[in-house]
């Protein structure tokens, strides 16, 4: 969500949400708490002529004076954001007495339930859930089909975090007093007994002391039943809480809840418990197979629902601005992902906003994009608003104050109407409580743009922001916030103000009868708004039309429907192109130096658009429009008028800026038409002209003294040099009394790249005479942006001193690739601005590992929230791949054409998820993929692609994913200024310098063969960095001067293929290739055989008795038939054939000549010995199995002479400490009941890292925690069997 940046805070790009809460963003900021000290002002403070009512902003858009449409009445405003709270402050109810939240809808899957699973009732009315637990359903419940749809998720995954930390908080202290309780009655025990019993009551002490800093609360489960009671689909819930109290206060029994229904049916909401104060409603999807738990993934859709349309009959004066609005909020913030949005989420807004039919949607999320006005979503949204009439608002972001800094889909998106964040002098001192109000709020304007709110135009010449609204409130929040009401500020805020003076504004057209389509309300607004910024080059930019007015935007809509006006609906296309070739955009934007000093020709035309579905001889064949073309500057040539039909226009213009000055420069061509007073559209011309560095060799450029104040905002504008790779930044401020906060932001622009990627903001809190230097990438050619902002909020006047230091280090290559142990890099270094000096950095940091799937599945997806407006069904492509990971790490899985595309991407989904041999979730991951750390061993990762055109989902069922993994250690590489040196090892260069204009040939070296590591098979990769100099100031920076480096392990030759294959025995005759094929055969069917359930076991015994009695003395066909039938267990009639396949592996093998052999030292004498050594290595493993299972058999019996018997035979041939056979020293243990050296036994094996321990360990180390009388231990054991043993993978 976009929540505004507060002074001294980090960005992270994968934040989202674009609001703060008391100055606290959640995602994207960290906050230093410390405090801001401002100077002293005589300013004076704001009137508070409205008392609190200031902090929830109405006045500043008209809602106080707007007395028509009765609030808002009739109109339904869907929300997509976080999830809203239907029984916050202000959000339970309408002024007419109907429920406030219309629909709560979970649109990105977090709150999914599997309840596939359909159990039937026994005759005391008990359901069995999947994980085994018995579920009493009340009688008095209606279910005429007798199906119980059960399922289960654990309660942390529906909490926000808060809530979370706090529940844990909670639960942490009954568990610590549980398990105090036990450590003093093992010290009790360890007094009272002998010294045979001493080893033991010292492991009970160890086990209770690990068991203490290792202990994790996974939370409360949630049981879900689900079934249809003849009218409605019903959802009853059990909480258990797996811990040791059975009068637990937040524990719920199955059969004392009352069963809910789909929100829309009854508009029920309840709380989990009442600690949690968290609501939750409740959505039935597939028939019962899919339960959808709403909840909230922040607090954020909450705020946002609250100005919108907050209703509080006792306080009036905190009412949203339209109290009577309904709200449908639709959670796009993926509770999984920390409340990222996701491409699912945000495709089921969309469907649901039209099933809904909603009026207005407000989207306060966002972020940067790669390219403007295009992508999957906003495909989506533009049939939102071109064929379903929804009028979208959206936050155009927090990234200012530089400009083309607003985001997707608020600032980039032509359909969507894009707010930005503006501060009134009511809202500062009553809402921020500001000590005094800032001289700039009290001015003319009566507030100012907040410094960071995000600037225009968009790379491809939009404005970018359209309208601005007040950017803060003191709104509701969720009840699990234990709090009615709190400030957030961005424009996250702006947007639902706007949103809801929007609202105002079509309740009060609809009373009138007249429907306006979201095109004109967009044109109307921007008409109408108020101007801000006293003719600044930049107001438009920053704060678009102006402040949103609704009175007047009402006067004019009602003006214009008596009219002639034959285009009122029409919305106008702008479609630019530069005479001499260049990108299709949308407006005018001059800004590197190669067109900014010289004039440009452009072809525009303009396309009048109407509803598709409007009748064509009463909208298309009459639209004839007599266009007046105006434009305030002189440096703008175009035509006076223009003849606009329905099939459009072009015309020339000529923009010619080298009479202007230095700096920014924004005019647009307006067109008008006699029958309405406002402009019909907009050409926006942005013109940027850069200074030339001039001092001394044209590399450096210095602005000193420039004045600051609270909110003013100064850019300069740079031409790049030619050359140039990097800038250092040096920003000075002058005498003045106290610290200050500043924002410098420094930005270059370049269509096809994120802002995000090309600028960089810092907040900054300088002293008097205080200097801080930032280093920054540049791009030769283009025009780099600084702009300096003293914090709205940071009081008194200041200095500043800027210079700009510009050095170069040019590299003939952006990625530096080297192919195998005996290749070499050869690069070109060249210093073409000043002497620079020359430090190679080369360091290899990542493991690139390709991995291609090992299944696919397309299908389509099930319901009706995935089922597109326009009738399409959404698919879905489902990926599993097979990492085998040889050293432990942090391992990011990537997809490079997919990821970091979130609105201008292709899909409507990503996912991974990250799972281990055992089925359990490890990591789950969207649009920008994060490292997980990983021991050793095998993972399995799902994948899932959605698309409605499941012919493009076809091209990617083989798409290879790739797993990077960061090295312990980054591998440096030699760099020598001749290839002769570098084949001799000799004079390294190590350092040197360069003068100007010089031009160097350098040679890498590949790694040596001995620091690849052990992972790094044939057709990986190495990946790292090159960088060659360092900065001249020590910023704590690294220099941006670097370039990728790459190694590539190269494949085996064809000649090693054929010497591994020339390896294999002598030529088999057709009869032996055929008995073989049959072996292998019969034993991969062994190996596949699936034994989920008893009918699929039953089967499995009479195949494989048939089998055993067809191979009774194949070695590879009896242990592969061991170890299914292990599987299937001990009861019965299978332990007697386990048992008997264990005695015919053993009489299979030759003991005696096994021994023989492994007490031979053996001479490696080529292929016939190294087959012969495979052969004993498989019998020995194949008798060690035996042995192992036949002793585990008899330990299952109690038949302790038996069992002692096998596994002393055991240990003549293998050293038994290892962790496969860590159960039978425990259970042996535990037969002398040293229950506590039994459960230590078991945890070398379960708590090390790059194990995958056995449910079965699990299970024994419970049972012994249940013997030792340690029941909380018990309970939370339960909890980690169900975590790390599911039954099946989780849904997407």
């Amino acid at each position: 969500s976009r929540n505004h940046p507060t002074p001294t805070t980090k960005t992270n790009k994968k934040k989202k949400k674009k609001t703060n809460k008391k100055k606290t963003s959640k995602k994207k900021k960290k906050t230093s708490k410390k405090t801001m000290r401002c100077a002293k002002t005589t300013t004076r403070t704001a009137t508070r002529k409205d008392g609190f009512g200031s902090a929830m902003p109405k006045r500043e858009v008209g809602a106080q004076r707007f007395d028509r449409g009765g609030g808002g009445r009739d109109v339904v405003l869907a929300v997509f954001d976080s999830g809203v709270d239907p029984r916050a402050q202000g959000l339970v109810d309408t002024p007419d007495g109907r429920a406030k939240v219309k629909d709560a809808i979970d649109c990105t899957g977090s709150g999914d339930v599997d309840t596939s699973h359909v159990a039937r009732a026994d005759e005391f009315g008990v359901v069995r859930s999947p994980r085994g637990v018995a579920l009493k359903v009340h009688p008095s419940w209606r279910n005429p089909s007798q199906a119980w749809h059960v399922g289960a998720k654990r309660l942390y995954e529906l909490y926000a975090p808060t809530t979370k930390e706090r529940a844990r908080e909670k639960r942490k202290v009954r568990w610590e007093r549980a398990h105090r309780e036990a450590w003093s009655q093992a010290e009790r025990d360890a007094t009272d007994v002998g010294k045979d019993r001493k080893k033991e009551m010292v492991a009970r002490l160890e086990v209770l002391r690990q068991r203490r800093e290792s202990h994790v609360d996974l939370g409360p489960v949630l049981d879900v039943v689900c079934w249809h009671d003849g009218a409605h689909w019903r959802v009853a819930v059990e909480i258990d809480e797996a811990c040791a109290e059975t009068d637990a206060p937040d524990r719920r029994r199955l059969e004392d809840d009352v069963p809910m229904a789909d929100y829309p049916v009854e508009h029920d909401a309840r709380t989990f418990t009442s600690s949690d104060a968290c609501t939750y409603c409740i959505h039935v999807y597939d028939e019962g197979n899919v339960v959808s738990v709403v909840t909230d993934s922040s607090a954020h859709g909450t705020h946002v629902a609250g100005i919108a349309a907050a209703h509080h009959a006792d306080a009036p004066d905190m009412n949203g601005v339209a109290p009577s609005a309904r709200i449908v909020s639709c959670k796009i913030g993926d509770s999984r992902l920390n409340g990222m949005e996701t491409g699912v989420g945000l495709a089921r807004a969309a469907i649901a906003a039209v099933r809904a039919n909603v009026d207005l949607v407000n989207m306060s999320y966002g972020e940067a994009t790669h390219t403007p006005n295009a992508g999957r979503f906003v495909d989506v949204a533009e049939q939102l608003v071109r064929k379903h009439d929804i009028t979208f608002v959206s936050s155009a972001g927090n990234e200012g104050p530089a400009l083309s800094t607003v985001g997707a889909p608020g600032g980039t998106t032509a359909a969507i109407l894009g707010v930005g964040a503006w501060v009134s002098a009511e809202l500062a001192a009553v809402g921020h409580s500001v000590r005094e109000v800032p001289p700039l709020l009290d001015g003319k304007d009566g507030g100012i743009q907040y410094t960071w709110s995000s600037r225009g135009p968009t790379t491809d010449g939009d404005v970018g922001v359209d309208v601005s609204a007040p950017g803060g409130a003191i709104a509701p929040v969720p009840r699990w916030s234990l709090e009615k009401r709190t400030l957030m500020n961005g424009t996250s805020m702006s947007s639902p103000c706007c949103c809801g003076a929007i609202a105002l504004l079509i309740a009060a057209l609809k009373e009138e009868g007249v429907k306006a389509s979201p095109a004109r309300i967009k044109r109307i607004v921007q008409a109408t708004a108020r101007a801000l910024g006293e003719g600044a080059p930049d107001a438009t930019l920053s704060s678009g039309s102006g402040l949103i007015d609704i009175p007047a935007a009402f006067e004019y809509a009602m003006e214009e429907e008596k009219s002639d006006f034959c285009a009122k609906d029409a919305w106008f296309e702008i479609q630019v192109a530069r005479a001499d070739g260049g990108t299709p955009a949308r407006g005018i934007y001059i800004r590197d130096p190669s067109v900014a000093f010289r004039e440009g020709d452009f072809l525009v035309k303009v396309v009048p658009n109407v509803h598709e579905e409007a009748d064509h001889l009463r909208h298309r064949v009459p639209m004839e429009l007599k266009v007046t073309l105006k434009c305030k500057e002189g440096w703008v040539s175009f035509p006076d008028v223009l003849l606009l039909t329905h099939g459009g226009r072009s015309f020339n213009v000529r923009v010619d800026p080298t009479e202007l000055g230095e700096g920014l420069h924004y005019t647009e061509i307006q067109g008008f038409d006699p029958n309405t007073p406002g402009p019909l559209f907009k050409i926006p011309i942005t013109v940027t002209v850069p200074s030339i560095p001039s001092d001394g060799d044209g590399s450096r450029i210095q602005y000193s003294d420039v004045p600051m104040q609270a909110g003013l905002v100064e850019r300069r504008f740079l031409a790049v040099p030619d050359g140039a790779t990097r800038a250092e930044v040096t920003l000075k401020t002058g005498n003045f009394d106290t610290s200050r906060t500043y924002i410098l932001h420094i930005a270059d622009s370049k269509p096809g790249k994120r802002h995000t990627d090309t600028s960089k903001r810092h907040f900054v809190t300088l002293s008097p005479n205080d200097a801080k230097v930032f280093t920054h990438a540049v791009y030769p050619g283009t025009t780099l942006e600084c702009t300096i902002a003293q914090f709205w909020g940071s009081l008194g006047e200041s200095t500043v001193s800027l210079e700009v230091q510009f050095h170069s280090m040019l590299c003939s290559s952006k990625s530096i690739a080297i192919y195998g142990p005996s290749d070499m890099a050869k690069v070109e270094l060249r210093t073409p601005l000043l002497p620079q000096e020359l430090k190679p950095d080369l360091k290899l940091q990542k493991l690139r590992i390709p991995v291609k799937p090992f299944s696919h599945a397309l299908e389509p997806t099930k319901g009706e929230r995935d089922l597109l407006p326009d009738g399409k069904r959404i698919h879905f492509l489902l990926l599993e791949y097979k990492l085998k990971l040889g050293v432990a790490g942090k391992v990011t899985p990537i997809l490079p054409t997919i990821n970091n595309y979130v609105y201008d991407g292709t899909f409507e989904a990503q996912m991974y998820m990250v799972f281990d041999t055992n089925k359990r979730l490890l990591a789950i991951g969207d649009i920008y993929p994060e490292p997980v750390k990983l021991a050793k061993g095998t993972y399995i990762v799902r994948l899932m692609l959605r698309h409605d055109d499941p012919t493009l989902l076809e091209k990617y069922k083989d798409h290879i994913l790739i797993f990077e993994r960061e090295l312990e250690e980054p591998i440096s590489l030699k760099c020598y200024s001749r290839a002769g040196n570098l084949l001799t090892d000799t004079d390294e260069l190590k350092s040197g310098k360069m003068y100007r204009g010089e031009h160097r040939t350098v040679f890498v070296a590949s790694p040596p063969k001995d620091k690849l590591p052990q992972d790094a098979e044939p057709g990986t990769s190495l990946v790292g960095k090159a960088t060659w100099t360092k900065p001249t100031h020590d910023s704590g920076a690294a220099t941006p001067d670097s370039s990728e480096l790459i190694y590539m392990v190269p494949i085996k030759s064809a000649v090693e293929d054929e010497k591994e294959s020339s390896n294999e025995a002598e030529k088999k005759t057709l009869s032996q290739q055929l008995e073989e094929s049959l072996l292998n055969a019969t034993a991969k069917f062994i190996d596949d055989a699936k034994l989920e359930t008893e009918e699929e076991k039953v089967e499995f015994l009479s195949h494989v008795t048939s089998i055993l009695e067809k191979y009774p003395e194949n070695i590879k066909i009896l242990s592969a038939a061991l170890e299914k039938l292990v599987e299937v267990g001990y009861s019965g009639e299978n332990w007697e054939r386990i048992i008997s396949v264990c005695d015919s592996i053993i009489a299979c093998i030759d003991a005696d000549e096994l021994a023989r052999y492994f007490g031979t030292k053996c001479v490696d004498d080529g292929a016939e010995s190294t087959k012969r050594k495979k052969g004993f290595e498989e019998k020995k493993k194949a008798l060690v199995d035996a042995l192992f299972q036949k002793a585990a058999a008899y330990m299952e019996r109690n038949m302790y002479e038996q069992f002692e018997s096998s596994f002393s035979k055991l240990r003549e041939w293998e050293d038994t400490e290892g962790p496969k056979f860590c159960m039978l020293h425990a259970k042996k243990e535990a037969l002398a009941e040293n229950y506590g050296l039994a459960i230590k036994t078991l945890n070398k094996v379960i708590e090390k890292p790059d194990e995958q321990a056995k449910k079965e360990l699990y299970q024994l180390r419970q049972e012994y925690f249940e013997k030792l009388g340690w029941v909380h231990m018990v309970c939370e054991e339960s909890s980690i069997i169900l975590d790390r043993f599911p039954s099946s993978y989780p849904l997407f």
